[in-house]
């Protein structure tokens, strides 16, 4: 680190929690992502659900009408039967195709390999019609079909149910299964009372299995009550009332105490068949509204999925350029008084103390700007006080030297009015010491002939 800038540094100790903020919302982001992605599934779960209910709704039919066909020698139903079957075919080629676009190995193994056992049932359904025109089948062998056959389909339901990861949605889907599962109850019901009324006598095995549907409605009824929101539960009260829901249950009552009685009321199977049938059209009323529910409840999950990853994305989007932006001034605010202060220290290094320096902040940097002004000034006006010490010095100097050149010129000439001197009284004592020897010897010339 000591090799690099204080930005890069600066740069490298920023980048490290912004990577990590969009380490973060990437995993944030993904979450929702998938979220988004289950919901979709999910939407395509149910719009299968939907289609694979309304089979099951004409199959019911059909099995009901096919059983009376048998069960009275194809007298009854012969003109009705060919239209439900027109019905149930068109629902059926909807389904084999929604199959045939669904990709079940995105959700689980299991679902795959009901959807095609499903299918594999819903290929027979020809040969089984054959068997019923010709009456070759019996009631029991048909209604066995039939039921196995509605009962793979409901299967597909219920595998829905575990699929889902959304609570709402898992609710939504058991509610839907359990009338779906009640509506095959009552639909089973039909048939056992078509062949018992069709002749006038409920053998044991029918008429156990008769009063088994009808305990098995009601567990699934409890079901659905658990499950279902209170909007659902109040639509259900208000539709499965009537006439006809009770004459259901008084000819229900008879076929109980049938064996006591010994008698079935003299009720015709077609009535029975009518009667309960506008019982379970009823429940289908039910069955679209929990489906209507059910989708409506996807898309809005969906919809709410969808707006959260929306808004997540915003944020992570708004947050990322906030924090690019605010990395970036504070960046700037750290080196570009850094920059500046720089440029001015290699100014003075220069020698050129004008410095200008911006310290309106009252940060760090504001006091070290104002702090370096007030020192280069300082420095400025020391120099100028050297500066002008050095001018005194010199001033100083030069008069000293003027003085040496004054002093060695009065030594020079002392020493030449010595030197002339010396020179004076040699020749005067050269001149002299002659005439003195002379004088001297003529003195004592005359002092020795005095002492003579």
């Amino acid at each position: 680190y000591e090799y690099m800038n204080i930005s890069s540094r600066i740069t490298m100790a920023l980048i490290i929690p912004v990577i990590g903020s969009l380490l973060f919302a990437g995993v944030l982001l993904l979450e929702k992502k998938q979220v988004v992605l289950e919901i979709s599934q999910l939407q395509k779960l149910t719009a299968l659900v939907t289609v694979v209910s309304t089979v099951v709704h004409e199959l019911q039919k059909e099995r009901g009408m096919s059983a009376v066909y048998i069960g009275s020698n194809g007298l009854s139903f012969a003109d009705r039967l060919p239209w439900q079957r027109h019905l149930t075919e068109e629902k059926k080629k909807a389904l084999l195709a929604v199959f045939d676009r669904f990709d079940a190995e995105a959700f689980s193994i299991s679902l795959q390999g009901k959807i095609k056992k499903t299918q594999t049932k819903l290929l027979l359904l020809d040969g089984e019609r054959k068997d019923v025109d010709i009456l070759k089948s019996s009631v029991s062998k048909i209604a066995y079909y039939f039921t196995i056959t509605i009962a793979n389909l409901l299967s597909i339901v219920d595998e829905s149910a575990t699929l889902s990861t959304h609570a709402e949605i898992t609710n939504a889907i058991d509610a839907y299964s359990s009338i779906l599962q009640l509506k095959e109850r009552a639909g089973q019901e039909r048939a056992m009372g078509s062949m018992g009324f069709s002749r006038h006598l409920f053998r044991p095995e029918i008429y156990k299995r008769f009063v088994e549907l009808i305990a098995e409605q009601k567990v699934f009824l409890d079901s659905f009550n658990t499950h279902a929101t209170l909007e659902q539960k109040t639509f259900f009260a208000q539709t499965m009332v009537g006439a006809t829901v009770d004459e259901v249950e008084r000819m229900r009552k008879i076929v109980i105490d049938s064996p006591i009685t010994g008698t079935t009321g003299n009720i015709v199977n077609s009535y029975w068949y009518d009667t309960i049938s506008v019982k379970i059209n009823l429940l289908r009323d039910v069955e679209n509204r929990l489906a209507d529910d059910l989708v409506a409840k996807a898309e809005q999950i969906k919809k709410s999925a969808s707006n959260v990853f929306i808004i997540t994305l915003g944020i992570v989007v708004a947050g990322f350029f906030l924090v690019t932006v605010t990395v970036f001034l504070i960046l700037r605010s750290i080196t570009r008084p850094l920059n500046y202060i720089t440029r001015a220290t290699q100014q003075v290094a220069n020698g050129d103390y004008e410095v200008d320096l911006p310290c309106h902040t009252s940060d760090e940097f504001g006091v070290l700007a104002s702090n370096f002004i007030k020192m280069s000034c300082t420095i400025q006006e020391k120099e100028g006080h050297l500066e002008k010490a050095a001018a005194d010095l010199t001033v100083s100097y030069s008069r000293e030297k003027m003085l040496k050149n004054k002093l060695e010129a009065s030594i020079d000439q002392i020493e030449g009015a010595s030197k002339a001197k010396s020179e004076f009284l040699a020749s005067m004592s050269h001149e002299l010491r002659t005439p003195l020897n002379a004088v001297l010897g003529f003195a004592q010339m005359m002092q020795y002939n005095k002492d003579e």
